[in-house]
Order: C-alpha cells, then structure tokens, then sequence
C-alpha cells in the first residue's frame, strides 16, 4: 500500500457531486431503468450497487410469469414498489454529501473527533439504519404497495 501511495502522482482532491433530477417514469414500452439510470445517489450514501440489486429482484418477480400482454402491468408494478424506497435512500445520500465536503480545519477536527463518535454509535444497542441496512424482498408473489 506504501508503494502505490509513494507512486501516486496527483492527490484526489474532494469534488461536488450533482444530484440525478428524479424522473416522472422509470420504463417506457419494454424499456426499463434499474440502479442509477433511474434514481443515482450520492456517492456518499454507498448504496449505488445495492439499490440495483434491489431493482433487478423486484423486476424480475413483476416480470415473472407475464406475457406480452401484461408486460406494462408488471412495470408499474415494479415501479411503484421501488420508487419511494429508492427516492428515500436518494434523499438520504443528499443529506450525507454535503458534510463530506471539508476544509482543513474541519478536516483536522474531523479525524479527531469521529473515532470517539463513531465507538459511541457503535454502543448503541438499536441501530438507526435498519430501514436502509435490512431492507427484504419477499421473493414470492409481489408485495402490496406501500406496505
């Protein structure tokens, strides 16, 4: 790890990140978006490739068993159980990035002061991220919207 830091050239600087705007529809006839081609979060928020995971399982059980003629029903289907999960997690990383973003005095502060935060949070008995952490799919049938 030494040698790959000592060959590094130019640091990496911290950067801004842009929130995707949300969009009215996630599918259009038969062509459907998933991850971040339908709801991107921040960086910060770490959740890109999860939320996708999500997305595939949830289209996948809509999907299931559908014909031509019900491909539509299922997409709305998919769409209307991820949506307010995914504009969450969205919310979420927006509200997490910001902070990132630091200068030297806060960054020194910062390195001192989150170890004592992060062993306190680490001594709670509930965790406070279960809604984004434990989030389960019922692989079955589909669930009921906004269960």
């Amino acid at each position: 790890m030494a040698a790959i830091v000592a060959a590094t050239e130019d640091v990496i600087r911290p950067y801004r990140t842009s929130d995707f705007p949300g969009i009215p529809r996630w599918w259009r006839g038969r062509l459907v978006l998933v991850g971040d081609a339908a709801h991107a979060t921040s960086p910060s928020s770490g959740q890109g490739a999860s939320m996708a995971i999500e997305d595939a399982v949830t289209l996948g059980r809509a999907l299931r068993g559908a014909g031509p003629e019900s491909i539509a029903e299922a997409l709305v289907r998919y769409e209307a159980e991820r949506r307010n999960r995914a504009e969450l997690v969205v919310q979420w990383g927006r509200r997490n990035a910001a902070p990132k973003i630091r200068g030297q005095f806060k960054r020194v502060f910062e390195d001192l002061a989150l170890p004592m935060v992060f062993r306190a949070l680490s001594r709670k008995s509930a965790d406070n991220f279960d809604w984004l952490y434990h989030h389960h799919i019922d692989w079955g049938t589909s669930s009921t919207v906004g269960s």
